[in-house]
């Protein structure tokens, strides 16, 4: 039995000793029992908190640290709007600086690493934040414990490669030889050589990579050869459209049906594929930022997705955007120029028609091109009430099980390669 001197001293045994006692009462007493329990599950609960508290602060870690990432954080979002680029820009850099991470109306980022959110750019006019790609993602980067890694120092190590100014590999981490190489193009480019990769690092190394990127682009096998013959005399109207194809990574200018320019791009990666299908230019816009110097707004019903130019030009001629086409700056200035809101815009995926050769099972919940394509074929064939958004939904799967009845295949909902061929979108269709 303890003594009460030393009950005294020990409030963790005065605890224990009243819980224990109450344990052995009658059992009208069943609601302080389970209070009792509680008030000692609180307990335990902020000594083990401010334990690994105060360890965290003796090792000099900041807390919430998790996953080798480095948590900061942001401003509330700028409103949308071109004019709001530079305020944007201006906040987000100060939000981010190391001495003033976590200060004013906040919300988490992850800076550096692959699945958390990103540093914004600006959206197009009217965009949705949900909705519109990540090309235009410009991320501060800078050399920390733990390191910073991720698709984003991946291509920082690409361009500065390009420049001349990294030798070691792309492996996405920010490494001392990543930093040295940041500092020396720093210093080339007559930047102050803080290691901090910001706004005007990747406007300078997208100005110079440029050219260099430029001069050692090769058209690929099936490039169409430009018609030295417009086809269409002084004062006829002209028709025109551009063509997209994902296969060869190209974009065409057509005039009434002939090709008169063709430019490499860059489209999306795998996982975040550009749209396939029939479109129309929808918006223009002239800007300064990570989707370049111009922007071309396509109507995707499922997303937010354009042509714009980029300032990471060594990623044109790869599979590396959110969904957007990227061309190089100066390439899709000449496009701009000409083309117009309204103008038709076709993306393919080679020569099978505009979905290529590819038939993936499609189940509910899914959407993009191969959607939207399935619901203007239900569509075309009488099943209206399917809707055409590029999204599946219950609708669309109604209406797809009701295909499935009508054709007597086995009534799943899944889009398959026998309900392709009773939509008639298989290949060779």
């Amino acid at each position: 039995m303890h003594q009460r001197g030393d009950l005294q001293d020990n409030p963790w045994g005065i605890c224990r000793t009243w819980v224990m006692n109450v344990k052995q009462g009658p059992d009208k007493q069943l609601m302080v029992r389970l209070a009792g329990l509680i008030l000692v599950g609180l307990v335990m609960a902020v000594i083990f908190s401010s334990g690994y508290e105060d360890r965290a602060r003796k090792r000099g870690e900041p807390t919430g640290q998790d996953d080798g990432f480095r948590i900061v954080e942001l401003p509330a979002a700028p409103d949308e709007g071109i004019a709001n680029v530079y305020d944007a820009r201006s906040s987000i850099a100060a939000a981010i600086a190391p001495s003033q991470a976590g200060t004013g109306e906040s919300r988490p980022l992850w800076a550096g690493g692959q699945g958390g959110s990103d540093v914004p750019e600006p959206l197009p006019q009217g965009a949705k934040a949900a909705e519109t790609c990540s090309c235009g993602d410009l991320h501060r980067l800078w050399l920390e414990e733990p390191r910073m890694v991720g698709e984003h120092v991946q291509d920082l190590q690409e361009g500065l490669t390009v420049s001349g100014h990294y030798a070691g590999p792309a492996d996405g981490v920010f490494g001392p030889g990543t930093d040295r190489a940041v500092r020396a193009f720093q210093t080339s480019a007559g930047l102050p050589d803080n290691g901090i990769v910001d706004m005007a690092v990747w406007m300078a190394l997208g100005r110079i990579c440029e050219p260099i990127v430029a001069a050692s682009l090769k058209p690929s096998g099936d490039i169409i050869e430009a018609s030295p013959d417009p086809g269409y005399g002084p004062g006829q109207a002209v028709w025109r459209a551009v063509l997209i194809d994902t296969s060869n990574l190209t974009v065409t200018l057509l005039e009434n049906g002939k090709p008169v320019n063709q430019y490499r791009v860059g489209v999306g990666k795998p996982s975040t594929p550009t749209p396939l299908g029939y479109f129309k230019v929808t918006d223009k816009a002239a800007w300064a930022g990570g989707f370049g110097t111009r922007w071309m707004g396509l109507d995707v019903p499922w997303g937010k997705y354009g042509i714009h130019g980029t300032n990471k030009p060594w990623t044109v001629g790869q599979r590396k955007s959110g969904g957007c086409v990227r061309m190089l700056n100066r390439d899709v200035e000449r496009l701009y120029s000409i083309v117009e809101v309204g103008t038709p815009v076709i993306i393919t995926a080679g020569h099978f028609g505009a979905l290529g050769s590819t038939r993936p099972r499609i189940e509910p919940g899914a959407k993009g091109s191969y959607v939207y394509a399935i619901q203007l074929r239900l569509a075309k064939l009488g099943y209206k009430h399917a809707g055409v958004d590029g999204v599946y939904g219950p609708a669309t799967e109604r209406a797809i099980m009701q295909l499935q009845r009508d054709k007597g295949l086995p009534v799943t909902g899944i889009v398959d390669m026998q309900t392709y061929q009773a939509l008639g979108m298989s290949v060779m269709d």
